[in-house]
């Protein structure tokens, strides 16, 4: 099953499956250097989160060649700012406001548009 998939979706499942094992193991007390242990999560977020909505889009569209537009995936960076580090730090002290987080997010963002784009 895995032969058939393609090259992107290939990395979309790798991708998941290092962040699935990153979060594991951060709750099993294995501590990372403080740029990973601070970053990486942020830094995936858009590239998975892009990755499955397109996913998504693609089935509800009926075409496999749909993709995200640089606009959109924009937003979606803007998005995840905007909620993750200015709105969620407002209503609890779970969330921290972080610029380093915002400029994961776009770096995430990139690396995405950049891949889907290729």
């Amino acid at each position: 099953m895995i032969e058939k998939l393609s090259y992107k979706k290939k990395i979309l499942l790798l991708g998941w499956l290092i962040y699935i094992a990153f979060l594991i193991s951060k709750k099993y007390g294995i501590i990372y250097p403080s740029l990973i242990q601070n970053y990486f999560s942020d830094l995936l977020a858009l590239p998975l989160t892009l990755g499955l909505a397109l996913w998504i889009l693609r089935i509800y569209t009926r075409n496999p060649t749909y993709n995200l537009s640089l606009a959109k995936v924009f937003f979606a960076v803007v998005y995840f700012s905007v909620i993750f580090e200015w709105f969620l730090p407002q209503k609890s002290t779970v969330y921290t406001s972080d610029i380093w987080d915002v400029m994961a997010y776009f770096i995430g963002g990139f690396l995405y548009w950049f891949a889907q784009e290729s």
